[in-house]
């Protein structure tokens, strides 16, 4: 496959039938639109025999990520709420909802890596899931941010706030059958360190902060 002749677009939709049901109320607009992509990329295959494929991350989180409070993803989000809270000596910080959800996160540097590889190794015209699979429950996520940003106080989880859905599974089993593999994978762990590591030294002079 020429580069040139390929195009990779996210669709951010995570379940394993993209077009199977409706999607979750709390986001069918950005749901309906990331599907039509798909629709986009086979019309185009089909009428002009462009290699356009699909990929489809999960939630990313990693440096250079956008941490503005009203459209960041999950993970950034916290992190900078959990840092101001620290910086500003108080003594908790707030969630939406009860923290009782499970969650796929990916290390953006690895999805980097997983573009690549499908450029090389995907020719077909079904999306494919690229994003570690792995479920992690949202209140261990927010313990390692705490522990990493070495802040003791307390989370006020407020319910009264939508918590979304509580699990979003998906199945990369077709990129593993590929040749990548599950320790491709950043840990969480790690990957958190990272990414507070380099927003500690940026801070704030970071995208959605500044």
């Amino acid at each position: 496959m020429h580069i040139s002749r390929s195009a990779l677009y996210f669709i951010s939709f995570n379940r394993r039938a993209l077009h199977l049901g409706p999607p979750h109320p709390s986001n069918f607009g950005y749901a309906y639109a990331k599907r039509m992509v798909d629709v986009q990329l086979r019309a185009a295959r089909k009428q002009h025999g462009l290699e356009y494929i699909s990929v489809i991350p999960n939630n990313l989180y990693g440096e250079n990520d956008n941490f503005d409070l009203e459209n960041s993803h999950v993970i950034p989000a916290l992190i900078r709420k959990i840092w101001e809270a620290k910086i500003n000596d108080k003594p908790h910080f707030e969630v939406w909802g009860d923290g009782k959800v499970y969650r796929e996160f990916s290390y953006a540097g690895d999805i980097a890596k997983a573009i690549l590889f499908c450029l090389e190794n995907y020719k077909k015209e079904d999306p494919i899931n690229i994003g570690n699979t792995q479920e992690y429950f949202l209140k261990d996520i927010i313990n390692i941010i705490k522990k990493e940003l070495d802040y003791n106080g307390n989370i006020v989880y407020n319910k009264t706030k939508p918590k979304g859905q509580t699990r979003k599974p998906t199945s990369n089993e077709k990129f593993i059958n590929l040749g990548w593999k599950q320790e491709d994978y950043t840990g969480i762990e790690d990957g958190i360190r990272k990414t507070c590591e380099w927003f500690k030294r940026k801070y704030p002079n970071i995208r959605g902060v500044s």
